[in-house]
């Protein structure tokens, strides 16, 4: 299987990469253009912006994905704070870019956008583990674009 799986210089790309190669699938990575990344051996590495549809669509038409994984995101949150607009513009319509292009280009791949627990806020002890049924109530700009981002791809879904 291709996964195609954006973001994959942060955090957790370079370890998904590693095991999904050694599931045996074929790894394309996306990052910014200009962003070094640690190449993992057999990646096909790709440069976009989520913001650049033309660009997007250009990585997922080469690419030609079965699945998409979706871990690009502004996600520090004091940067998040420090600038709201690009935050909801980055993790908000960037996603929502990201599914035209995958909609357009490969329909019929899956797309598994990963969320974030700020978007469900301060939870208390008695409501853990956390359900998807529990009401979306961020508490920092960030989990409010992971929220939006929540909503956005459910009704895209539909």
């Amino acid at each position: 299987m291709r996964v195609l799986v954006t973001g994959i210089g942060g955090f957790v790309g370079p370890h998904l990469a590693c095991a999904l190669e050694t599931a045996g699938h074929q790894v394309h990575g996306v990052e910014l253009p200009g962003v070094e990344v640690q190449a993992t051996a057999g990646v096909t590495m790709h440069a976009a912006d989520l913001l650049d549809a033309a660009a997007l669509g250009d990585v997922v038409a080469r690419a030609r994905p079965d699945a998409v994984v979706h871990l690009a995101a502004m996600s520090f949150v004091p940067a998040a704070e420090a600038d709201p607009k690009a935050a909801y513009r980055v993790n908000v319509e960037g996603t929502v870019g990201l599914l035209a292009a995958v909609e357009t280009g490969v329909p019929k791949a899956r797309v598994l956008i990963i969320g974030s627990s700020d978007a469900y806020g301060a939870v208390a002890e008695a409501d853990l583990p956390i359900r998807e049924t529990k009401p979306l109530q961020p508490r920092s700009v960030y989990g409010a674009t992971k929220a939006a981002v929540e909503v956005a791809a459910t009704q895209w879904a539909s």
